[in-house]
């Protein structure tokens, strides 16, 4: 509480469980599935490489034995007599939580999130395209019943989201995306055009 951020400083973060992969070992190792426990060479919650052998039969005498490889980089969670099958579990995904925008964190709750006191505007739109980015709102026109036109957008818009009026075309969006602007709101587009951006109709 009290610390100042901004909108890329990650704010929370966690950890979900990997993907799991189940392994067949005593069809592998053509066993019977209560003799998978005794054959596995890692334990559980140890972890393991991709293609590092982690299971391996008797044999005959101490012959003929066959080895069973893990097909990722995880841990071993779990081991079955019942079935015969070993269940793997890829890395944790890493998830990180930006605090989105510039301001002072006024709460903190546990295990959900973070509250931040900040000064904006509210811009709402129905439609958007071209997925999340962030950057300083910016007027661009003197009304909302103005066209955005290509000079009314210079260098110094770069990495900001324009407020656009009514009406945007096609080459003022083209010049936009050349300059580095972040993102527009505008009250129009020719649905042609839009078509043409997003390659369907």
């Amino acid at each position: 509480v009290g610390d100042v951020v901004s909108p890329d400083k990650v704010v929370a973060s966690t950890e979900l469980p990997g993907n799991v992969q189940m392994l067949n070992v005593a069809n592998k190792l053509n066993i019977e599935p209560e003799n998978v426990p005794e054959c596995m060479l890692v334990k559980l919650e140890e972890s393991i490489s991709k293609n590092q052998i982690i299971a391996e039969s008797k044999g005959i005498f101490g012959m003929f034995k066959s080895q069973l490889k893990s097909p990722i980089d995880g841990t071993l969670t779990s081991v079955s007599a019942v079935t015969g099958q070993a269940i793997l579990s890829e890395p944790p995904v890493p998830v990180e939580v930006d605090a989105y925008t510039s301001g002072v964190i006024t709460d903190v709750q546990n295990d959900e999130g973070v509250t931040i006191e900040t000064e904006g505007a509210l811009v709402q739109g129905i439609l958007g395209i071209g997925g999340e980015n962030r950057g300083i709102l910016e007027l661009a026109t003197n009304s909302s019943n103005d066209e955005l036109t290509k000079d009314m957008i210079n260098d110094n818009h770069k990495n900001k989201i324009l407020i656009g009026g009514s009406f945007l075309k096609m080459s003022t969006f083209k010049h936009a995306k050349e300059v580095g602007v972040s993102g527009i709101i505008s009250g129009g587009f020719d649905y042609l055009d839009l078509s043409k951006i997003l390659g369907y109709s």
